[in-house]
């Protein structure tokens, strides 16, 4: 991209306007990546006519090219301003961390620009053309100042330019921190986790600094709360995926108050028709009435707690009557027959209906949820609403034999791990990187997992991938850019919608126990009787037969692994971003979670809203 632009062509932001073109630039590459976004993207979230790209930049490439060097130019800027190299090794290096964190460089949208250029292989030259002396002098910086540190400590004096580059490391994955989890990130805490891998070093030029305890300091003689020496981490310990104690915590901060697919609105499609969705100990039953309207409720009968209804299906009854004793609703959950009624004493049937439960349909999938009081879930999934809309969800039906519901004996989270990150995909998956692997990405739409993945053009070697590549028609509901393309959807805590030219599907994990969980799921399709389409679909189904069969062996080991001895901190790549990402949002409901070593025995739940106030 660009490989003839040069820095010398653009020029420092000098006037309002053009700031506010690149401050746009930096808002729409967060939002959309490079590829995403466009001038008028860019002309409307700063609110300007779209001739005024050409006026000051001449091109989008230019453009892009002019936002990476105003922030270059703002943080070499700040840098120079912020050091003097006459001063100790030691201010000079806490200054170089204060630069990092400062707010005004420190920022998701600044941070995704730098991110976008450097992390693609086609913007990596202009990234090295633009950045590259900056970086270099910035390495050599810190290089000499922990050289000098070093003169005075023969076991650190061959390896400054590795330290250095550790520092760099660490600072570059807070950053990833601030770019992936803004809402979660801590830059005091980030500060301080740098200065402590220097004191850790050199302890003498960095002494630990006692906080004064506050005024409002929680005091517990029951709780371990952590220290200053206790450890934590940005990404989940062994202990997390082990503990039966916070998996107790994980029911009852992720999954009853989060919104949980329970089918799709093509499964209402009639008076009496009706979904049941079980788990983590809770039951819904969806079900519509025979006024035609939909209607939620537990699945739990008012007198002792038995199921009213199993399964899905249509032409329930006209009532709904407990196979256990009888007690009978009509469907819009009034109890309306109790045998003997007269052997209970003062029982107000109007008191005693069915238990109503929150529901939401969001483009035609039907979710519940169990505990009240969060977002609206079209609030939630806002943001890739747009993506979604051309597939026209909400008209499909289920694939015949494609709903399935099975036990997998592994805790829930490892699933996502796996689900998060595309950086096994070359060695994990030969089907589906000959299928799109050359051209996947991961992204984030905010807080939404995206990932990416258009279809090779060079056929593939194996039979299933070159059939499909073959065979799969165009779809007149779908813009141009979605003709090959797969697309993942990562809904927080245990959802994934999976959208593919000829169909879609959803997956899901419900937590059973604290190493096995449900895992199930269903494909959709419009009605579409061209047998080029059932073709795509059953080799679409037999390619993510094979990823599934693959993901199950990794996920297997990972979970044996985290129990033995030898099993290591775990040591993420840039490309697998979207683990941290994840990680971190456990952590963000659960700070308990980011702990090294499991509380004592008891005491997690309270260490955990200890937590809330210290971390």
């Amino acid at each position: 991209m660009l490989k003839d632009a040069t820095t010398a062509q653009l020029n420092p932001v000098k006037d309002a306007r053009k700031q506010q073109l690149v401050n746009a630039t930096m808002e729409c590459i967060y939002h959309h990546g490079l590829a995403g976004t466009t001038v008028s993207k860019v002309t409307r979230a700063a609110n300007l006519s779209g001739g005024i790209v050409n006026f000051y930049f001449q091109s989008k490439e230019k453009l892009l090219l002019g936002t990476l060097i105003a922030i270059r130019d703002e943080f070499e800027h700040e840098m120079l301003h912020s050091i003097r190299l006459e001063e100790s090794p030691a201010v000079v290096l806490e200054r170089v961390i204060d630069v990092h964190f400062n707010p005004a460089i420190c920022r998701p949208d600044k941070i995704a620009v730098w991110h976008a250029f450097s992390s693609a292989r086609r913007t990596r030259e202009d990234y090295n053309k633009i950045c590259g002396d900056l970086e270099a002098k910035l390495e050599e910086l810190i290089r000499k100042q922990i050289a000098r540190l070093s003169e005075h400590d023969i076991s650190k004096q061959d390896n400054p330019a590795l330290l250095a580059r550790s520092l760099i490391g660490l600072l570059d994955s807070y950053w990833q921190d601030c770019l992936y989890s803004p809402s979660s990130f801590d830059r005091d805490q980030a500060v301080q986790q740098c200065l402590q891998f220097l004191r850790t070093l050199f302890p003498d030029s960095f002494p630990k600094v006692q906080k004064e305890p506050s005024g409002d300091t929680v005091q517990s003689s029951d709780v371990d709360l952590p220290g200053e020496d206790k450890c934590f981490t940005n990404i989940l310990a062994p202990w997390t995926y082990l503990n039966q104690e916070l998996f107790e915590l994980e029911i009852d901060t992720l999954f009853k108050p989060s919104w949980m697919l329970a089918g799709h609105i093509s499964e209402l499609a009639r008076p009496r028709d009706y979904i049941t969705f079980d788990g983590f100990g809770e039951r819904a039953l969806i079900v519509k009435d025979n006024s035609g309207a939909v209607r939620a409720f537990h699945n739990v009968c008012r007198h002792r707690g038995a199921r009213l209804l199993e399964g899905r299906g249509s032409n329930c009854p006209h009532a709904l009557s407990c196979p256990f004793h009888g007690w009978t609703y009509d469907l819009a959950g009034n109890l309306i027959g109790i045998p003997a009624e007269k052997t209970f004493e003062n029982l107000d049937p109007a008191e005693n209906g069915l238990v109503p439960i929150e529901f939401e349909v969001w483009m035609g999938f039907i979710f519940v949820r169990f505990e009240t009081g969060g977002p609206p879930l079209k609030q939630l999934l806002a943001p890739v609403e747009d993506l979604i809309a051309p597939y026209h969800i909400e008209e499909m039906h289920s694939l015949d034999g494609s709903r399935y519901r099975e036990i997998r004996p592994y805790n829930w989270k490892i699933i996502h791990d796996i689900d998060n990150e595309g950086y096994h995909v070359p060695v994990g998956h030969p089907t589906l990187q000959q299928l799109y692997g050359k051209n996947y990405s991961d992204d984030y739409v905010e807080n939404i997992s995206v990932s990416k993945g258009f279809i090779n053009e060079k056929p593939a070697k194996l039979w299933s991938v070159k059939q499909y590549q073959r065979l799969l028609p165009e779809f007149e509901h779908l813009p141009e850019d979605h003709q090959r393309l797969w697309l993942y959807i990562g809904i927080f805590p245990n959802l994934v919608i999976g959208l593919y030219p000829e169909c879609i599907e959803f997956y899901m994990t419900i937590p059973k126990s604290l190493d096995s969980s449900w895992f199930m799921g269903c494909s959709y399709g419009l009605a579409d009787d061209r047998r080029e389409v059932k073709a795509a679909r059953f080799l679409n189904r037999r390619i993510n037969c094979i990823t599934d069969r693959e993901d199950d062996a990794f996920v297997r080991w990972m979970q044996e692994g985290m129990r033995s001895s030898a099993f290591p901190q775990q040591k993420l790549s840039s490309l697998e971003h979207g683990v941290r990402r994840f990680h971190q949002e456990v952590q963000r409901h659960l700070p308990v979670a980011k702990l090294n070593d499991a509380p004592a025995p008891g005491s997690t739940r309270a260490v955990n809203d200890s937590l809330f106030k210290f971390v």
